[in-house]
Order: C-alpha cells, then sequence, then structure tokens
C-alpha cells in the first residue's frame, strides 16, 4: 500500500498528513500539520507513477520554486519542497478554506452574478501580471485552479497549480533551465485549452492564458463552457476551429452588457495577436467594459394578444380634458359655478364694454338681480379702485399747420405753324446751303 494513501502518516518528520482535500491527474493534496510550528498546512504529493520519471520530478521542483518566487497574494504561498522515504516529491503551500470556482459555479447551478463574477476576474488578472512578469505561464487555467477564500465578507482569489506552467525566463538562472517544460506533448485541459497549445506550437506564450481566462469568463457569465464535444478530440478541434456563440445571443434573458461581451470574445480570439496582448491590458480593457449593475430583472413577456397601453392613454387624455373643462368653469375666482352666476357671465361676455369712468367717479355696475349698486365696503375691487392712483393726463400739443407750398404757374406752349416749303422749279437746282427749319417754335 502507498504510505502517502492513508492519513495520519509523517512526512520528513516534519509534516503529518490528517486527511485528503483532493486529487488530480498529476498530484493528491493533503490537510497537513507542520509538527514544529503546530501550523496547518497542504502537501501537495506528486503521483507514484509520475515519481520515477525523473525529468517529471525535475520539472515539478523547479516550476514550485519559480512559483513561490513570484510573491503575490493572488497566488498560493509555497513554503517548502523535498522527498518522501519512498522517494515520492511533495511540495507544502499555505493551508485555505473556501471553495474552489468549479464549486462555486456548481452550487450556483447556473452563471455567477455578474459583478462577483468580474471581481473574480480582476484578481485572477492582477495574479497573471505578476506571474508574467517573472516569465512563467500557467498553461492550465481552469475554475478547478482558481481558490475563493472569504476575506472581511469579500471574495479573495488565490490562484493554484503551476505543475505545469512553462518557465521561459528566470532572473538568475542559467540558460538551460529557461525552457523547463518539455515539447511535443499536449498539456492542459480540453475544455480551456487555447488553440496554438492544441496545435502543439513549441513556443507557447503568455497569451495562452489569456485565452483560458476569457472561456472561464465565459463560463461565470452564461453558466456553460463556449465548446463541447463527445469526446476530447472533438472539443479541442472546435477550440481551434470553430467561434463560441456569443454570450447575448446563447443567453438573452440575462441582459449582459454588449461591452462585456466584446470583451470576452476578444479574448477568446484565435489569433494571438487578435487578443489583448498583455495581463495588463485585458486588466485596463476589464475597468472599461465593467458595470456597476447586476443582471437585470427580467421584464415578463405580456403574451402575444396584448396591445399598447390604450386604457392608461384613454385615462390620462379624460383627466386633462375634465382639468381644463374645470379651469374655464372656475373662472379666476375659483368657486364652483351656479345657474345664476353662469347666466350673469354669459350675458356679460355677451353685452359691449361699459365706457372708462371719469377719474374721481364711482360707476355703478348692475349685480346678479338686475339692480344698480355700488361698490361696497367688503368688496376688494373697489378698494382696489379707491386705492390705485388716477395717473396724470397727458397734454396734447397741437401741431402746427403746414403751409402750403406756393405753386409755379403753368406755361402753356404755342405750337406755330411754319410755311410749306417752296415747290419745286422745273430746271432750277435748289440753294443746297439754305436750310429751312421745320420744327415748331416755341413763343
Amino acid at each position: 500500500m502507498d504510505p502517502v494513501d492513508e492519513a495520519d502518516q509523517t512526512l520528513t518528520d516534519r509534516y503529518r498528513l490528517l486527511h485528503l482535500i483532493g486529487s488530480g491527474g498529476m498530484s493528491r493534496v493533503y490537510a497537513a500539520r507542520h509538527e514544529l510550528l503546530n501550523k496547518q498546512v497542504a502537501v501537495k504529493v506528486l503521483k507514484k507513477d509520475l515519481a520515477t520519471d525523473r525529468d517529471a520530478v525535475t520539472r515539478f521542483h523547479r516550476e514550485a520554486m519559480a512559483a513561490a518566487g513570484i510573491g503575490d497574494p493572488h497566488i498560493v504561498d509555497i513554503t517548502d519542497y523535498g522527498f518522501t522515504e519512498q522517494g515520492e516529491a511533495f511540495i507544502v503551500m499555505e493551508h485555505l478554506e473556501g471553495q474552489s470556482l468549479r464549486e462555486m459555479i456548481v452550487a450556483q447551478s447556473d452563471c455567477l452574478e455578474l459583478d462577483r463574477s468580474l471581481n473574480i476576474t480582476r484578481q485572477i488578472l492582477l495574479a497573471l501580471c505578476a506571474a508574467h512578469a517573472r516569465g512563467i505561464v500557467h498553461r492550465d487555467l481552469k475554475p478547478d485552479n482558481v481558490f475563493v477564500t472569504p476575506l472581511d465578507g469579500e471574495d479573495f482569489v488565490k490562484l493554484l497549480d503551476f505543475g505545469i506552467s512553462k518557465i521561459r525566463r528566470l532572473p538568475d538562472e542559467n540558460d538551460d533551465l529557461t525552457e523547463l517544460t518539455a515539447t511535443g506533448a499536449f498539456m492542459g485541459s480540453p475544455k480551456y485549452v487555447a488553440p496554438e497549445q492544441v496545435r502543439n506550437v513549441s513556443r507557447v506564450d503568455h497569451r495562452a492564458d489569456l485565452y483560458a481566462l476569457g472561456v472561464m469568463v465565459y463560463d461565470m457569465l452564461t453558466g456553460s463552457v463556449p465548446f463541447t464535444g463527445k469526446s476530447m478530440m472533438d472539443v479541442l478541434l472546435k477550440h481551434v476551429n470553430e467561434e463560441p456563440v456569443p454570450p447575448r445571443a446563447l443567453r438573452p434573458d440575462l441582459g449582459l452588457p454588449r461591452e462585456l461581451e466584446a470583451y470576452c470574445l476578444k479574448a477568446m480570439s484565435k489569433a494571438p495577436a487578435d487578443r489583448h496582448q498583455t495581463a495588463e491590458e485585458m486588466l485596463a480593457a476589464l475597468a472599461e467594459a465593467r458595470t456597476p449593475a447586476s443582471h437585470p430583472a427580467v421584464v415578463a413577456d405580456p403574451g402575444p394578444g396584448a396591445g399598447p397601453p390604450w386604457r392608461l392613454v384613454l385615462g390620462i387624455g379624460l383627466v386633462a380634458g375634465a382639468a381644463f373643462a374645470g379651469y374655464h368653469l372656475l373662472g379666476a375666482s375659483g368657486e364652483p359655478p351656479t345657474a345664476a352666476t353662469s347666466k350673469v357671465r354669459t350675458s356679460q361676455a355677451a353685452a359691449p364694454a361699459p365706457p372708462p369712468a371719469a377719474p374721481g367717479k364711482t360707476t355703478l355696475q348692475p349685480d346678479a338681480s338686475g339692480a344698480a349698486s355700488g361698490p361696497g365696503p367688503d368688496s376688494g375691487a373697489a378698494k382696489a379702485a379707491e386705492e390705485r392712483p388716477t395717473p396724470p393726463a397727458r397734454p396734447r400739443v397741437a401741431r402746427r399747420p403746414r403751409p402750403a407750398a406756393a405753386k409755379k404757374p403753368r406755361t402753356k406752349k404755342v405750337k406755330k405753324p411754319v410755311a410749306a416749303p417752296p415747290a419745286k422749279v422745273p430746271g432750277k437746282t435748289p440753294n443746297k446751303d439754305k436750310k429751312t427749319d421745320y420744327r415748331f417754335k416755341e413763343i
């Protein structure tokens, strides 16, 4: 029996295994206690079939060292590593209370709340910013490797499992250690893997992590992954060849923001050059696409027989008409009309207006009974008439008559007849120098 398959085992006389937390494809994770410090920790033990592979063991430890050197609060803290008495490699990390993102989605039985999803995404990006700055590509981002622990009533994210991460550059290391993960073998989770990982590109960079995070955002917002299939190969081929259904088209009932849909689809672009180029860029784009409101409430469909709200429109029209009629009936006094007042107002409206009274005199007005009556002491109109000052009469200035302009006598033009020209005498040449004026001459 494998000694680490049972609890209550002690590793290197320091870590006592308490119970099994979980098991994955490469390792098992136990809750343990540090015997010397009396501190609860988590111990990750590499599986026995991989423990005999020296290359796998070397990658396991060196990549654990790289994750430990990141030093970001959103990445699980690794405190120790070593080998058991049976030669199995193990890593010691901080013990966390909470649940994985996968357990949260399953417990929700649907998509997560919008604000909660975006808050988790933001913290994952903060962890990726720190890891990518150290030249570490996770390559296995999925909800199972994101742990959510409560902190002051809020979700606090820890990124786990750098076991198959690809170290492209380590500061202060030799060149022969800059490529620790062997190429030629597929590594990752089929539902969240980037297309370039499926094609087995030798140099997968940090943008593969951004693609996987885009799939996780899709999963949190819609409650399902973009690609499924009957086999792992079907899913991998869809990641390479097919476009995902837009989240708003998949879940129109959620009313997702259009900007957030574009953000998610850009992260899942097939070509790495079409995605966000860095985790910092993706983090800034998230702030722009983020909205403070959660999923809006869905308005129920009134049904095919429902029409426009004509009753509401009719009611508003009736109220407005009644108010208009009441205003004209009440007039300025604001008293309800009676038969007498209506008759008097009708006769007053039909009768011509009386001539203005002279200053200082009071004009008697007929009352409702027809008798002449003056303004009483209680009449507001009478008091206003008495107290109103009479404006002074404006003197009229007589205009000076304009003198008539003197008319010039007309001179009649008399036309004087001119004598007829002499008759032509045969054989006599007329005198060309002598000219006769045939025009009329004025006298």
